[in-house]
């Protein structure tokens, strides 16, 4: 028998699928630690090193370990998922949710529920934290709580097979691809903290970090102290780091970006957002189309590997005008940094006028919020094409800037983009939580694509769905859990529900259609195709599909 069995990083455990993004909370490896600290029988579960995580999985543990308390790490992606798979424990144990917003978890309650909502607070110590969470877990009265330290890690170890993201704190005083959220307050962790959690990790020889947060260009000295600190006690060290740029805060010191280079950094983000004056506004942002020109070119001359501009379109003010200039922009900065800049397009949406439109059903116990684009007047159709349009525009201009470029440099940039840093990067840092991403490198597939970069045939394409299926009053639903999306719901109809069952494991789309064509023999074999292209570009628009091919 065990005190507390502790499950980590659970993503989609309903179905088996290679490509299932996963995220592990340094807070929760910290509670882990002082847990066992207090001598108490502890086992911790990482669920990124089993793809099979499900009902029949865990009731196996239950029965062998007899955990009298679960802690299960939680959040709004994946709440709806760790409901099904606690549903029918019946063993009389003790269920908590270790979530950073409660109120995301506790609007899933029903009056059946199982579990009890524990939250790390973030405007709260890490000491005050811990207490708190020790007295409702009711371990102990009165415990001498331990000095922070990175000694957690260790549950991790070797940290060399996964790629880190450092959390900093929080806020930003703008729009912002990664919160969207206009204005927050910023709230830097100390420095000595950073710098431990840094040397930490590089001595255990991982390969790559990130810093996760926005808010780190906004305090130059600490970003010095940082550099100086790297390049001091790593310099002969092999690893990259990247981070986050705010255009409006460097463009007056751009001399920073020497620092940050000499301290191994290789890839930075830029958060554009928008380049319309109108939308910038909007967004209380303050730079300008020549500002970001230069920060990008500036870039380009000291040689970072890589260069990411994001972008946040669906605002109101947002038109078929304001897309094509951004458009226009991007093949200006291509030109500008050929062969290293990059681009990532999100979607704008209000969190108070998503608040405003739940609706909650008691019945089968889903939330539903309505469509996120609430505020784009723009057709909702059109938003989701201009998607693949602007990546396959873009995709031209930029193999065109490539033939230049050496090979090995584009490896290099492939790497960090594709194979380090974007693992964590969708999934983490637009969940609006704080801690540290961790993916296992051994959990990447380079063959992975969206639609537009497809040169090929795409029938000969296996898709692969990134998120579940579950059944309210007989009607298929997908639960949408990744992205901003995780708040909504996509009702399918037959047609769709058939398309869906038939791509489920290895069925390319050349096999699904002809299954489907049997299936509806009245149909048109050349609309099936038509209409299951279109189905699969409305899961591509909600970020939850891409498409594999299988190498024979």
């Amino acid at each position: 028998m065990i005190d507390f069995l502790v499950i980590d990083s659970i993503a989609d455990f309903s179905i088996i699928n290679k490509c299932r993004s996963n995220i592990i909370d340094n807070y929760l490896l910290m509670l882990t630690k002082f847990l066992k600290n207090l001598n108490l029988n502890i086992k911790y579960i990482n669920a990124t090193t089993n793809l099979n995580f499900n009902t029949g999985f865990l009731k196996l543990l239950l029965e062998r370990d007899k955990p009298q308390n679960i802690i299960i790490s939680c959040n709004y992606n994946n709440i709806i998922n760790i409901q099904h798979l606690i549903r029918n424990i019946n063993y009389g144990i003790n269920i908590y949710l270790f979530s950073r917003n409660a109120k995301e978890i506790k609007v899933f309650e029903g009056d059946n529920s199982n579990y009890k909502v524990i939250e790390f607070v973030e405007n709260m110590s890490i000491d005050e934290n811990l207490r708190k969470i020790i007295n409702e877990l009711n371990v102990s009265e009165n415990v001498n709580l331990q000095k922070y330290s990175p000694d957690y890690w260790e549950i991790l170890k070797p940290l060399k097979n996964y790629s880190i993201g450092l959390n900093i704190g929080t806020g930003c005083q703008r729009m912002c691809s990664y919160c969207n959220i206009k204005c927050s307050k910023i709230d830097l962790i100390d420095i000595e903290l950073l710098k431990e959690e840094v040397k930490y990790v590089l001595n255990q020889g991982s390969q790559f970090f990130h810093i996760l947060n926005h808010s780190l260009i906004y305090n130059i000295d600490y970003v010095k102290q940082l550099c100086n600190f790297i390049d001091n006690q790593f310099n002969s060290s092999m690893f990259s780091w990247s981070c986050f740029i705010v255009p409006e805060k460097v463009i007056k010191n751009l001399e920073i970006f020497k620092i940050l280079k000499s301290s191994k950094l290789e890839r930075i983000e830029i958060g554009v957002e928008h380049v319309n004056k109108q939308i910038l506004k909007h967004y209380n942002i303050s730079s300008s189309k020549q500002d970001i020109k230069k920060i990008v070119k500036y870039a380009n001359e000291i040689n970072f590997t890589s260069i990411a501009i994001n972008y946040v379109i669906g605002s109101e003010f947002e038109s078929i005008e304001t897309l094509n200039e951004l458009v226009l922009f991007s093949k200006e900065l291509i030109e500008i940094a050929p062969g290293k800049v990059e681009f990532n397009l999100y979607y704008y949406f209000d969190e108070n006028d998503c608040e405003k439109n739940i609706t909650y059903s008691n019945a089968n116990g889903y939330k539903k919020l309505y469509p996120l684009f609430t505020k784009s007047k723009i057709d909702h159709n059109y938003l989701l094409g201009f998607k693949g349009t602007f990546f396959t525009t873009l995709q031209g201009e930029m193999k065109k800037s490539l033939k230049n470029i050496d090979l090995n440099k584009r490896r290099q940039h492939f790497s960090l983009a594709c194979n380090e840093f974007q693992t964590q990067y969708y999934i983490y840092f637009l969940s609006k939580s704080s801690g540290v991403s961790v993916r296992g490198a051994t959990m990447k597939n380079p063959h992975l694509k969206y639609s537009w970069e497809i040169n090929d045939d795409i029938f000969d394409y296996t898709p692969i769905v990134y998120t579940k299926l579950v059944y309210n009053n007989n009607k298929p639903i997908f639960i949408i859990d990744r992205l901003f999306y995780d708040k909504s719901f996509l009702e399918l109809n037959e047609f769709e529900f058939t398309i869906y069952y038939e791509s489920r494991g290895l069925n390319s789309l050349n096999e699904i259609s002809e299954s489907l064509i049997k299936k509806f023999p009245k149909k048109n074999p050349k609309e099936i195709k038509r209409e299951m292209l279109v189905f699969f570009k409305k899961l591509e628009f909600y970020d939850i599909l891409m498409f594999n091919k299988l190498l024979v």
